[in-house]
Parts: structure tokens; C-alpha cells; sequence
């Protein structure tokens, strides 16, 4: 498998920048811990919000960067959707249209490239064992933790792949920001040239 990297290259495309109908995530402050949790954030965001604000350059990438909010939310031009269609990939749910705004002069105005926010449904986990990663400090009530080690990027990673349920997409269950495509996938989208995400091998995913 590898890891799908959608990169911000403000300089060259456009990326987004907010979600206009969702101001703010709506998060439940733990009474035991003091901690904000998101509960089905990303499959919310999905389901109720189809205004977004770009902003950056002047192209439009195939894989569409999100800034300032929900990590794992993603977003893919129409091209990248028809051939998800066409190819029949599987682990998502929900494919909505999106509609793009960007900000001139002060006022909204709608773009006209057509794109789609897809919510992942596909699962994969690390083998934490073999990587010797361990939860610490987990709050009895909502399930906050903090990892052992924190300088992730200095291991490989390693994935037990008992756990992937053999979706094309997925998500990795110990790290939901994390994009991982079956190599069927990764073969259709480099066939296609798409634009704005690169591929990384299953064990470097934090490098």
C-alpha cells in the first residue's frame, strides 16, 4: 500500500481554505480530562457543507490541499472522481459535490471547476506492537491519549495488515489524517497524471 500525500503548493495551486457553511468544528469539551474531542467530525463536514473557499494560485489540482480545519477531509476534481467511478474503488460512502468560492474584492464569487468531497470509509492500522508505540495518559472518559514516542518521523512504519479490510482507500485507524491507497489505485491514478498529491511507501508515511 502507500501513503496518498496531498501537498500545499499555495504557489502553484489553489487549496482550500475554509468551509463556508461550517464556521467552526463542533466539539465537546471532556469533563474528566478538559480535552475537545470530534466525534464523526469529517463524515458531518461531508454530509451538511458543500460551500468552500479556495485560495492560491492560479490552477486547479486534481487533489485538492485543506487548510485550517478537519485534516482528513478530502477533496478530488471531477476527473478523479469519474475514474473512482469508472474503476469501481471502494472504501467510501458519500461523494457530494462541492461548490468553490474564492474572495474578490471583498465579495464571494463561484468558480467554475466541478469537485467533490468524499468521506473515507476504507480502514488499515499500524502494527503499534512492532513499532514499539505505546498510548500513555488515556483519559478514562472520552479516550484522549498521548503517544510515547512523539518524534514519529524518525521510525518506519509498520502495518498489520490483518486490520485492512481490502478497501482501495483508506483510512489509518491510530492516525485518521493519514491517506492510504491499495496499489491497484496508486497504478490508476499515476496512469492518469493527476495533480497535487505524490506517493510514499507504506513504511515512511511520517518522513
Amino acid at each position: 500500500m502507500y501513503n496518498l500525500k496531498i501537498s500545499l503548493r499555495e504557489d502553484k495551486y489553489y487549496y482550500v481554505h475554509e468551509i463556508l457553511s461550517f464556521s467552526a468544528a463542533k466539539m465537546d469539551v471532556c469533563s474528566y480530562c478538559g480535552c475537545r474531542s470530534k466525534k464523526n467530525i469529517v463524515k458531518d463536514i461531508v454530509k451538511d457543507n458543500d460551500r468552500l473557499l479556495i485560495e492560491g494560485a492560479q490552477k486547479y489540482p486534481d487533489f485538492m490541499y485543506c487548510a485550517n480545519f478537519v485534516a482528513a477531509t478530502f477533496v478530488v476534481s471531477k476527473r478523479v472522481f469519474d475514474v473512482m467511478l469508472k474503476e469501481k474503488i471502494t472504501g467510501y460512502d458519500i461523494a457530494k459535490k462541492v461548490s468553490l468560492y474564492r474572495s474578490i474584492d471583498g465579495k464571494l464569487v463561484k468558480q467554475e471547476p466541478e469537485y467533490y468531497m468524499i468521506n473515507i470509509t476504507g480502514s488499515i492500522d499500524l502494527d503499534l506492537k512492532a513499532m514499539h508505540l505505546k498510548k500513555k495518559n488515556v483519559c478514562p472518559n472520552c479516550g484522549n491519549f498521548k503517544w510515547s514516542r512523539q518524534r514519529l518521523y524518525i521510525f518506519d512504519s509498520v502495518f498489520d495488515k490483518s486490520t485492512w479490510d481490502g478497501s482501495d482507500i483508506c483510512r489509518i485507524k491510530s492516525f485518521k489524517g493519514y491517506i492510504m491507497i491499495s496499489d491497484r489505485l496508486k497504478e490508476i491514478f499515476e496512469a492518469h497524471k493527476f495533480t497535487g498529491a505524490s506517493f510514499k511507501n507504506e513504511n515512511e508515511i511520517f518522513k
